[in-house]
């Protein structure tokens, strides 16, 4: 209990799994009700330290206790699940950005020129989708090898793709 006129209750999903908490009030026209949520439960919140490690949370009802789950995946991912342009857009993103970024710490120095190769290049970046779509360029494809997504988390790493280069000058 907050105080007087709240309650924090567990919300679970439909196979018992937490999935949050929520705070219900006291309904103003009867003191002592309290409101109802579909799915929330006035149960002992379980240990958040395993939530933020990943773990599920699954309140068993028989013997009124958390029972935690690892969350990682059963069986390795199969490149036909994941989605290759979801991880292209985010690595095109990324290097749009890196490009903007380069050029204004550049024009902030007082030394900056926008050469027409680095044009060529933002143009290159920004016209992949559309290349891809017309068929002009091979799509990208899953990276079987995940151990180095894994590590970076790069979305570059994720997927395997022929990216447009330029020498960028520190």
């Amino acid at each position: 209990m907050k105080n007087n006129n709240s309650k924090e209750v567990c919300i679970l999903d439909e196979n018992n799994y937490f999935i949050g908490t929520k705070i219900l009030y006291r309904d103003p026209k009867n003191k002592e009700r309290i409101e109802d949520s579909i799915n929330s439960y006035d149960i002992p919140k379980p240990n958040l330290k395993f939530i933020l490690d990943n773990i599920k949370a699954k309140w068993n009802f028989d013997n009124e206790e958390w029972i935690y789950e690892d969350n990682k995946p059963s069986k390795p991912f199969k490149s036909e699940e994941l989605n290759p342009m979801y991880y292209f857009r985010l690595a095109r993103k990324r290097r749009l950005e890196y490009i903007e970024k380069y050029v204004l710490s550049k024009i902030q120095s007082g030394t900056f020129t926008y050469p027409t190769k680095l044009k060529k290049y933002k143009q290159d970046i920004y016209e992949l989708p559309l290349r891809i779509e017309n068929g002009e360029i091979e799509p990208p494809a899953i990276n079987e090898d995940l151990e180095k997504y894994n590590k970076t988390k790069d979305p570059e790493d994720m997927i395997i793709f022929d990216w447009p280069t330029f020498a960028f000058k520190v």
